[in-house]
């Protein structure tokens, strides 16, 4: 559904818009101050109010991509500027200062909106249902969890609320189903299938992102998601609902098996997901593979509820290397990639193997540990990558298991000269871009090596 005509010029209706955000901030901050809202409160009530104003958007502007653009680019220099003064806090805060986690969220929120408005190309469905789930899904998740939520899991920044996030999920479905029942010729059963597999992945989004970071990963998701549904038969996104549910279930049920926080369990399988939906089933199986047997390396004596130490940081260190690999397959149809993108992963899964293997054994034992993981990871990797892949695109059996695992070998070497081993004690971010970085670099240097 497209819109022909904006129901005003753009400069006037820029204005408008302007002039009904600074009256919705300043209104919340008076109510906030006169009826001693909660801060979240307050904060979620702008977040909505937001949300609303911009779903006029395509009656405003119609295809006026530059006017959108510049009000986005206004607002996020305003909130960042409001964020950073303490003359500013002072004189026109008291809406989204009140929360004292560190977030961004008001500022990418703007940054979203036009980047949908942009992407839509005057699609409205496809720009009004992730301004939706925006405004009201993670809102909602929000103020359900503060007050109701008892059933609480780790992620990154905290404890999020099993109620919050069944809430997004319930907020998520009616925004995709109703608008896509009402205002476009999508069947019945394939606008409700639409509505769950999305609730259910951006549940999984909402659960896991940090610093905000949710307001542009859930409104592009669902962008992204949304256009490749639209096409698909009852079979296809029944198949995909499926795959959703079983994802899910297998990171509920595995989540007291690993070191892994509750975030990143999901965070996990959203990753499988997205590997199957660029790649198909085969690109499932090397995440898969990282995910359930690392714990060979971590015996299960040394794993209870206090040690729950790795989160969606780790989680995303450990597949960044093998996602670039998945997108580069996708974007220039290369099914070929996937054997880089395997090397990366086993690269992981040995550099894992190393630093446990080497906490457990005495020193003259440890010097094998890099063989070991070696071996273990060739064949938890390699050996199902041979039979996964079709004989024309496969490499001699010799060839797999010779000269990959001298490129998983490069990749502990460099590890060890980067220092990603216990008792390392650079910042956190920069041992994540060493570890990737040489698993990237195991995978490259087995190009030229073996055909890809």
């Amino acid at each position: 559904m497209n819109v022909a005509e904006p129901l005003l010029p753009p400069i006037p209706g820029m204005l408008l818009v302007l002039v009904v955000l600074g009256g919705l901030m300043l209104g919340l901050r008076v109510l906030r101050h006169r009826r001693d809202l909660h801060p979240e409160l307050t904060r979620k009530l702008l977040h909505i109010g937001m949300g609303l104003v911009t779903l006029t958007f395509p009656w405003l502007f119609s295809t006026a991509v530059w006017a959108v653009v510049t009000l986005g680019v206004l607002a996020s220099v305003s909130l960042y500027a409001l964020r950073r003064s303490s003359a500013l806090r002072k004189r026109f805060g008291g809406v989204l200062d009140g929360v004292s986690r560190d977030s961004l969220g008001e500022i990418y929120f703007p940054v979203a909106v036009a980047a949908l408005f942009y992407l839509a190309n005057g699609n409205t469905v496809t720009f009004v249902i992730p301004v939706l789930l925006l405004a009201l899904g993670d809102a909602v998740a929000a103020l359900i969890g503060v007050r109701y939520g008892s059933l609480k899991f780790e992620t990154g920044e905290g404890t999020k609320s099993l109620e919050g996030s069944l809430a997004f999920l319930l907020v998520a479905f009616l925004s995709a189903h109703v608008p896509l029942l009402l205002a476009t010729n999508t069947g019945r059963a394939e606008s409700l299938l639409i509505g769950l597999i999305l609730g259910l992945l951006l549940m999984l989004i909402e659960a896991v992102a940090w610093r905000g970071l949710d307001n542009l990963f859930i409104p592009l998701g669902a962008f992204l998601l949304l256009r490749s549904f639209l096409p698909l038969s009852v079979l296809d996104l029944s198949v995909r609902l499926g795959v959703t549910l079983a994802l899910v279930a297998f990171a509920v049920l595995y989540r007291r098996q690993t070191t892994l926080n509750s975030g990143a369990v999901l965070g996990a399988a959203l990753i499988a997901f997205l590997a199957w939906a660029l790649g198909g089933w085969q690109w499932m199986v090397a995440p898969i593979t990282l995910f359930s047997t690392y714990a060979l390396f971590f015996p299960r004596e040394n794993r209870d509820g206090s040690s729950r130490t790795h989160d969606i940081h780790d989680v995303l260190r450990a597949t960044g290397v093998g996602i670039g690999w998945l997108f580069l397959a996708a974007a220039n149809n290369r099914p070929d990639f996937l054997l880089p993108y395997t090397i990366s992963f086993a690269t992981h899964l040995a550099i894992i193997g190393v630093i446990r293997l080497q906490e457990r054994f005495s020193s003259s034992e440890g010097r094998l540990a890099p063989a070991i993981a070696v071996i273990k990871s060739m064949v938890l990797m390699l050996l199902p990558y041979y039979f996964l892949v079709g004989h024309d695109n496969r490499p001699s059996l010799v060839t797999l298991l010779v000269l990959a695992p001298i490129g998983i070998a490069f990749g502990i070497v460099g590890a060890r000269i980067a220092g990603v081993v216990p008792g390392d004690n650079r910042p956190k971010y920069r041992r994540w871009i060493l570890q990737a970085g040489v698993a990237a670099g195991s995978a490259l240097t087995m190009k030229g090596v073996i055909p890809w």
